[in-house]
């Protein structure tokens, strides 16, 4: 990305880019994969061990990987109330060392440690960009919202997905931030791989390599991951109340990636599923982008009941299929032109057996729905046109 500086309008070909998040989340990873270029110089500052599924790409792109309490540092961990602190900023000291100043240090989903460390890289930092994903928005106290405020005010840009997220940031931070609010992406990665394998794979191969056999049958998604916040059992239970004739036409399948609770959980929940009546996948482990688009692709409907979400890329990703979604009332999201004609709402989860009942008997009645949904970027960019909004970020 190249980029020029105001202060002397040099064209610097090579970043120098810190970034602060998840290390093993998949969005940090395809944002460092598709938007920066293979030029830039990235650090990623990890604040918990790289996955070997990860290290691989890191170590391809050459990304330097710089843990919290590294080799020479770890005695910070023995340290009761200050070790926060303290870690940040020797974490921050390590990476200015190894790496020198940074051109652009970019946060992904604010919190307190990933603001201290930005603040002690602020000095040495021509641009900081914090990426607003929802979880350090939705749901807080109002305590909470205050822990992270000062970060926001060092911020140079602050960026959202989608307009419903910038008006709720608005509602806990009133109009201080407006010169700093960019809407943009920050994951599109899914839908190049969807398009590329639904040209290459049939419906039969996409269900075998999940291990699902009647592919005649429906693919019925509950939930989209495996945390609990998807209500597994209950939607389950709902299920268990489908007639006989609506069961023998579906299968249930649980995506219980991105780790499950701790306990009895996942083994509770197969036993639940099973005493549906119907065949049930279970999907565990990591899963590749590969294997994540395969897996929207056989997805023909998604039971959604989060209580609380921003903007669920699994869950565009799954309509991008040509899937159709059966969503809490109380999450209508404003990324979605045509709403009702798209989306399947219902008011409360005892009518989950009355929709799906529907969609699985009356086929018909919601192929246009399938139509409207399948291929629909929902007026999102492409990759390219995300790259070239991205380089105005940095370049601001």
């Amino acid at each position: 990305m190249a980029r020029i500086f105001e202060n002397d309008k040099s064209t610097v070909t090579t970043m120098n880019i810190a970034v602060i998040g998840n290390c093993n989340s998949i969005f940090v990873k395809q944002f460092i994969e598709f938007e920066w270029s293979e030029k830039d110089h990235v650090v990623l500052l990890a604040e918990s061990p790289v996955t070997k599924e990860y290290i691989s790409f890191y170590q391809s792109r050459g990304v330097v990987v710089i843990p919290m309490f590294g080799k020479g540092v770890s005695w910070v961990q023995r340290i009761p109330g200050v070790r926060s602190y303290l870690g940040a900023y020797c974490w921050a000291k390590a990476a200015l060392k190894e790496c020198g100043s940074f051109d652009a240090v970019h946060v992904h989903g604010l919190n307190r440690s990933r603001g201290l460390i930005a603040k002690f890289l602020r000095s040495e930092t021509r641009s900081l960009v914090i990426s607003v994903w929802g979880s350090e928005l939705l749901g807080q106290t109002e305590k909470q919202l205050k822990d992270i405020l000062p970060y926001y005010r060092m911020s140079d840009t602050i960026t959202f997905e989608t307009d419903q997220m910038i008006a709720k940031f608005k509602e806990a931070y009133g109009d201080e931030f407006n010169d700093k609010i960019v809407k943009a992406e920050l994951f599109l990665g899914i839908y190049e791989y969807m398009d590329r394998i639904a040209k290459q794979t049939t419906r039969e191969e996409l269900c075998q390599s999940f291990g699902i056999k009647d592919t005649n049958r429906l693919n019925v998604f509950v939930g989209h991951n495996g945390r609990e916040v998807q209500r597994h059992f209950e939607i389950t239970e709902q299920i268990q109340r489908l007639p006989e004739d609506v069961k023998s036409k579906i299968n249930l399948v649980y995506t219980m990636t991105y780790g499950t609770p701790q306990g009895d959980y996942l083994g509770n929940l197969k036993q639940v599923a099973l005493s549906t009546g119907c065949p049930c996948y279970f999907i565990e482990g990591y899963l590749s982008e590969d294997s994540i688009a395969k897996l929207r692709l056989v997805c023909d409907m998604l039971i959604h009941a989060q209580l609380v979400d921003a903007a669920s890329a699994s869950l565009r990703e799954c309509m991008y299929g040509g899937s159709l979604v059966i969503n809490g009332a109380w999450l209508k999201y404003d990324f979605i032109p045509q709403y009702s004609e798209r989306v399947i709402d219902y008011s409360s989860l005892d009518e989950i057996p009355e929709k799906l009942t529907d969609v699985v008997l009356h086929p018909e009645k919601y192929q246009s729905m399938r139509k409207l949904n399948k291929g629909n970027r929902d007026g999102e960019p492409t990759l390219e046109e995300n790259v070239a909004i991205w380089n105005k970020v940095f370049n601001m």
